[in-house]
């Protein structure tokens, strides 16, 4: 439902009314108060609506405003609010008959207010009561300022008679969205956009003309009207007046503006779905005898001839572009494509050389001519291409960059010798994981060691350092040559314990449970706030007493304990997950069952 009256009161000191516990503390409380007198005076203030229908939901329920509501219908002398707050939260609960039976006894009570009527009208106009809606809406539109609101009813309105077949009425009552002030733009927009909605294409367009003519010294303005005329003539299949108008509002819009692109954009579309291109060249033909320098009509010829499969008709002309804008980049790119179309490498080739010379910062052309030169076959022309950057910069990063193509494009050997170089000129983390990764892919696992484990630092490197090494190592079976990296982790962050987790599971790994197992058992005992973890303790720890087959001794043994300490609750929710996790779910349920009696308050 739509917002009906803004809010006028403030309302900042309400941002954090309600209470964490579900309580509202005495000062909240008698906040929340205020706006329900406010909403007394006036129920349809939105604002006040929202707060406090926002502490009803969430503290007390919506259910106990309802009551509240119904008991003031039922005994005070401010039913007729009452009624229709009721009716605003039957709307949300989508009760929409609910609520036009409290609104109705509210108008029977003499309610008339113009948002009163708007409520009323949108409800009936949502449930099919149109003759109802038309008399509300109309009513309600009478005495309306709000410019949105007016529209918002209008629309309705005009949709509601529309749906009778009372096409003449209804545009009367669009009309009237403007009516207030017929000379503003937005007005006349929002009206443009329901005819369009209703497809009356010839009053949008009368509609448009007339924000043309308002427009008078706003050629953008102008320009958009335009082209949504064009619009509306292409959804009459009116291609021609469509164009004629595509091409009038290119006048007036500048070269390289958003608004000259989308419409030329527009304007190629309807010519190629016309079949028409030859009718694009030669407007476009013309247009260039006018202005023989507009680069933007000229680009737009050789996309056309490109189109067309006249490569060598669009290659004169983006030559020609070039000739006048030598720094084009764009239109070396267009080169580039076209040629590869036309199958000249040669061509690629020198066009992508003309933008490595243009623009010798970006190394990407370079990688792309290396990689065009892949594509034909030449992967010795392709690396020659690429270590080409190295000529005018050496440094570590230029090296690194090389590497990084060449591993990229399936070149290790070479990457790796490109890596070696830049970490002889300065050392990076990033560049000894790639160099590592890239040969023990290649078999040379001591090498991808030596690698990894020269990143760290027994003194300066942190526990995370260690850990991520040890992490790489590990997701590559390095199971062995990990573990003292866990260790060392643990050592240098002994309350981290995903540090002590990993240890852990490393040990697990490499099937020695015995020095797995203190380490679980550490875990499980974590705090609640540690939650993940504790978890992962117990899970650990049942697995290596199944593995070192002292599970069910363990088992025995704790169910003595708890014979002797039946009321302790963490020992129960110990051997309660030790049955959940065996698949004993009849023995686990009963001391879970005696856990929450023994301790209801705790979320466990």
């Amino acid at each position: 439902m739509a917002v009906l009256t803004l809010f006028t009161i403030t309302a900042t000191a309400w941002a954090n009314v309600v209470m964490p516990e579900g309580v509202l503390e005495d000062r909240e409380l008698e906040m929340r108060d205020r706006y329900e007198q406010a909403l007394q005076r006036n129920p349809f203030q939105e604002q006040a609506f929202e707060r406090v229908y926002k502490t009803y939901l969430e503290v007390d329920g919506i259910d106990a405003w309802v009551s509240k509501l119904e008991t003031g219908i039922a005994t005070s002398e401010t039913q007729i609010a009452d009624r229709i707050l009721l009716a605003r939260i039957l709307d949300r609960r989508f009760e929409p008959e609910s609520a036009i039976e409290q609104l109705e006894k509210a108008e029977e009570l003499g309610e008339d207010r113009p948002e009163f009527k708007l409520f009323l009208g949108e409800l009936c106009y949502s449930t099919g009561r149109d003759d109802r809606a038309i008399e509300l809406l109309d009513d309600s539109l009478e005495t309306l300022t709000d410019s949105e609101k007016r529209a918002q009813v209008c629309r309705m309105l005009g949709s509601l008679f529309l749906r009778q077949g009372e096409k003449d009425q209804a545009i009367e009552v669009w009309k009237r969205v403007t009516e207030q002030n017929p000379t503003d733009i937005f007005s006349q927009l929002e009206l443009a956009d329901i005819y369009e909605e209703n497809r009356m294409w010839e009053e949008a367009i009368g509609t448009y003309e007339e924000i043309i003519r308002l427009s008078e010294n706003d050629p953008y303005r102008r320009c958009r009207a335009m082209r949504s005329i064009a619009k509306c003539l292409i959804d009459q299949e009116r291609y021609q007046e469509a164009i004629a108008k595509y091409e009038e509002a290119l006048e007036l819009v500048a070269p390289g503006n958003w608004l000259f692109e989308d419409i030329k954009g527009k304007l190629v579309t309807v010519y190629q779905d016309l079949g028409d291109l030859n009718g694009l060249v030669s407007y476009l033909k013309a247009k260039l005898e006018l202005s023989p320098n507009d680069l933007e009509f000229k680009d737009l010829l050789a996309e056309t001839y490109t189109r067309m499969g006249q490569f060598e008709e669009a290659e004169k002309k983006y030559l020609a572009i070039l000739e006048r804008k030598p720094r084009d980049a764009g239109s070396y790119e267009k080169l580039i494509a076209l040629y590869e179309r036309m199958e000249q490498p040669e061509k690629v080739v020198g066009s992508f050389e003309k933008l490595i010379e243009l623009y010798p910062s970006d190394t990407d052309y370079t990688r792309r001519l290396g990689e065009f030169h892949l594509r034909q076959g030449k992967p010795e022309l392709a690396k020659e291409t690429w270590a080409s950057i190295l000529t005018t910069d050496s440094s570590a990063n230029r090296q690194a960059e090389l590497a990084g193509w060449l591993e990229e494009y399936s070149f290790p050997e070479e990457a790796i010798a490109a890596y070696e170089k830049a970490l002889e000129k300065e050392p990076n983390k990033e560049w000894s994981f790639r160099m590592g990764a890239l040969k023990f892919d290649a078999g040379d696992e001591e090498g991808a060691l030596k690698a990894w484990l020269g990143t760290l630092n027994e003194e300066t490197s942190h526990a995370a350092d260690f850990a991520e090494v040890a992490s790489l190592l590990a997701t590559r079976n390095l199971i062995e040559h990990a573990e003292p990296l866990y260790r060392k982790a643990a050592e240098k962050d002994p309350n981290n314990l995903e540090h002590q987790l990993a240890l852990a599971k490393n040990l697990a790994r490499q099937e020695r449970f015995e020095q797995a197992l203190p380490l679980y058992e550490q875990l499980a005992s974590a705090s609640e706030e540690q939650e993940y973890f504790r978890d992962q303790g117990e899970r650990g720890m049942l697995d290596m007493y199944s593995e070192l087959g002292t599970l069910e001794e363990k088992q025995k043994e704790w169910e003595e304990t708890i014979e002797a300490n039946p009321d302790k609750p963490d020992l129960l929710m110990k051997l309660a997950r030790l049955y959940e996790r065996a698949g004993n779910r009849e023995k686990a349920l009963p001391l879970y069952e005696r856990c929450v009696e023994l301790a209801p308050d705790e979320p466990d």
